[in-house]
């Protein structure tokens, strides 16, 4: 099904022209409204087809403040964008959409030391660790979803990407140290641990949030899943967890919530990443299972062999055999991948031995 043209009334089109050319006034980026650009933007990795009022590409952090408090202050709705590769229909809507990809996508700093990075929200996750590797840091950013190549590092924080390897590395609320925004307001910030000491911005959110989760902090403790790979709502229960344990409200570390909260709380331009240590080998273990029941049940003792990855591909021949394709990396040489492959092998027989 193709996407048809569409019809607007004249007061609509009158009305969109008018944000169009106040646009362009303000920003330094592209200002595309026109009818090819908006078709362009109306479809991401999903189902779902949405023209948008139309689209900016702004050149700096500047320009996505001025666009923000424009359409905020006259009622337009915004829709930041990355690489257009979500599945749900996140990157389409009738709103002006904020596309940070084509040129918000430096590496603005690398830490070797402290094993950390900053970079700009429109930069997807292949180029920022093949920049890592080219600048010979040894170190790589974790979270590794199947399109890498074309998910941008602002829409991994939008919807919170994890990726096979998270398991071991986490998703990426656990692999992001601060994040600088903008809120509908205009106004920028950095949210990070400790931003409340010299922000009012940041202490400001710090607090209502902090409210919010003292407030409900049992209903937050009973029914937050307690699931490693889950983005069900906004993460309280992340900033729940801070303040259980003494963090005092000017702390907080508010990015964790901006993690999974696809651009409702504030649109990300930039980002400070926790990196790791670049493996030194890697294992592979495939094992066939003679049904699904079977494989499942050796989950456990697979994950407690402490794997980087794990991926379930069922009925892969007319038999329907089914196999699991363990990965290991290690920091300690092929020696020790070897013998990780090894120990997960002799665990595994041990557990089908035992069920069958």
């Amino acid at each position: 099904m193709g996407l048809s043209l569409e019809v607007v009334s004249d007061h609509e089109r009158l009305r969109t022209d008018a944000i169009a050319s106040d646009l362009r006034a303000l920003v330094r980026g592209e200002v595309r409204f026109d009818e090819h650009n908006r078709l362009l933007y109306a479809t991401d990795a999903s189902i779902y087809q949405v023209q948008p009022i139309g689209v900016i590409i702004p050149a700096d952090a500047d320009d996505v403040a001025a666009a923000i408090k424009y359409c905020n202050e006259r009622r337009v709705p915004v829709l930041p964008r990355g690489g257009g590769t979500s599945l749900a229909g996140q990157c389409t809507n009738r709103a002006v959409v904020i596309d940070l990809s084509a040129l918000c996508r430096r590496v603005l700093s690398i830490d070797v030391q402290n094993r950390s990075c900053r970079a700009e929200a429109g930069i997807t996750i292949d180029e920022l660790n093949r920049h890592l590797i080219a600048n010979q840091t040894g170190l790589f950013y974790a979270p590794d979803p199947a399109t890498v190549a074309q998910a941008a590092l602002g829409g991994t924080i939008g919807n919170n990407a994890a990726g096979a390897r998270s398991i071991r590395d986490g998703r990426t609320s656990e692999n992001v140290l601060g994040v600088d925004v903008i809120l509908a307001s205009g106004e920028r910030t950095t949210l990070e641990s400790g931003a409340g000491r010299h922000d009012p911005i940041a202490l400001r959110l710090a607090s209502a949030v902090a409210d919010v989760c003292r407030r409900n902090a049992d209903e937050i403790r009973s029914r937050f899943p307690k699931t490693i790979r889950r983005n069900a709502g906004y993460g309280l229960d992340m900033i729940l967890k801070q303040l259980d344990a003494g963090v005092a409200v000017e702390d907080l570390d508010l990015s964790g919530l901006i993690c999974g909260s696809e651009g409702t709380l504030a649109v990300v331009t930039s980002a400070k990443l926790r990196l790791h240590p670049l493996p030194l080998a890697r294992g592979l273990a495939i094992v066939s299972f003679v049904d699904l029941f079977q494989a499942i049940d050796t989950v456990a003792a697979i994950v407690a062999t402490r794997p980087t990855a794990v991926e379930l591909i069922d009925q892969v021949d007319r038999r329907g055999v089914v196999a699991f394709l363990v990965a290991y990396t290690t920091h300690l040489g092929p020696v020790r991948a070897a013998e990780a492959v090894a120990r997960f092998g002799d665990r595994v027989f041990e557990v089908i031995r035992e069920r069958t």
